[in-house]
């Protein structure tokens, strides 16, 4: 039987709006004790993902403080996500293509229901010492996670 997402991923979920502050955005990250925000529209629908790290550039390049400074700024101009119904796989495999750590997971009306981390893939695969096809093998951890710590430069931050 192959893992789903739903059964490994985190159902409490940092979120922002994108006109909420990065001070906001900042609070929230440390009330779950996590470097990241999904930032949803009204709808609930993840439209985009801001970090720490996204804070700390945006606020160095502009010296401005975090209060004066909207999520829209410095968040990704892209958005990656699964569905809550993937295989754990499948949700690995989004993280080693596109370099990611967490991917926002959507049930079927698109709406956010959690967050999967390559932490909670490396967790599973632990648990499944001997894998035999039905999760993540240890060894696929270990080539996505390489991927997501190579070297990459995103121009879109300072756009």
């Amino acid at each position: 039987m192959t893992t789903r997402v739903d059964a490994v991923m985190t159902r409490t979920v940092a979120t922002v709006l994108a006109r909420d502050s990065l001070a906001h955005a900042v609070k929230r990250m440390r009330r779950l004790a996590c470097g990241s925000c999904v930032v949803i529209d009204e709808g609930l629908r993840p439209i985009a993902v801001v970090t720490d790290r996204d804070v700390c550039l945006h606020a160095e390049w502009t010296n401005r403080p975090l209060s004066d400074l909207a999520v829209q700024a410095a968040m990704s101009k892209r958005i990656h996500v699964c569905r809550a119904s993937d295989s754990a796989r499948e949700a690995l495999e989004q993280m080693e293509l596109h370099q990611i750590r967490r991917l926002p997971v959507v049930g079927d009306d698109g709406r956010l229901c959690g967050v999967v981390s390559l932490d909670d893939l490396a967790r599973l695969a632990r648990e499944q010492q001997g894998w035999i096809g039905t999760a993540v093998a240890e060894a696929e951890i270990g080539r996505a996670l390489g991927s997501v710590v190579r070297p990459h430069w995103t121009e879109e931050i300072y756009e």
